[in-house]
């Protein structure tokens, strides 16, 4: 009888087949999900920034804002006027109306750039800030965000939020716009 200590070359070259093939198969569709997984993760840390944004107006009586900043790493992050959302993001105390944080004090949260080839644009009425008066409600301001990815407008999500300040998601459509802006 003989002894085997290893595999014979037929053995290595179907096994070297077999996870080609499950590969192949398989890599586009986990690229799909990372790709959906980012999405939806991006999504909700917006909506839980605007929340955020809502309870703080609503808990201490002052009117908060959101913008979208183009250095949000300055000792003093400003709103900015970057191509986009996607650029980062800070929540402040609006107290006197100016639209800009008056000192690190007034600095209630920075959110980092989101993931490269990932654009967040807002429609006029939303497309550099967003603003929550004492009331949780929008302070005159109402519109659409569209998140979009390099799979373009039928992967994209638009989030929605009404003068009452409530925000829902929905999947872009064929007349979504994801042309980035430069």
């Amino acid at each position: 009888m003989r002894n085997n200590n290893g595999y014979t070359l037929l053995e290595l070259l179907v096994t070297v087949a077999v996870a080609t093939t499950l590969a192949t198969v398989g890599l586009p569709r986990m690229n799909t999900f990372i790709l959906n997984n980012l999405r939806a993760a991006e999504v909700n840390e917006f909506i839980a920034t605007m929340a955020y944004a809502r309870s703080e107006a609503l808990k201490r009586g002052y009117r908060v804002s959101l913008c979208r900043t183009a250095d949000n790493a300055a000792p003093l992050p400003t709103c900015g006027t970057g191509n986009g959302w996607e650029d980062g993001w800070i929540v402040f105390r609006d107290e006197n109306r100016n639209n800009q944080p008056d000192s690190g004090a007034d600095i209630l949260l920075v959110h980092e750039a989101l993931h490269a080839n990932t654009t967040l644009r807002g429609d006029t009425n939303v497309a550099t800030r967003i603003s929550y008066a004492p009331s949780g409600r929008t302070a005159a301001t109402f519109g659409n965000l569209v998140r979009c990815d390099e799979r373009g407008h039928l992967q994209s999500r638009v989030i929605t939020f009404p003068l009452s300040g409530r925000v829902r998601t929905s999947p872009g459509e064929a007349d979504t716009d994801c042309t980035p802006l430069n």
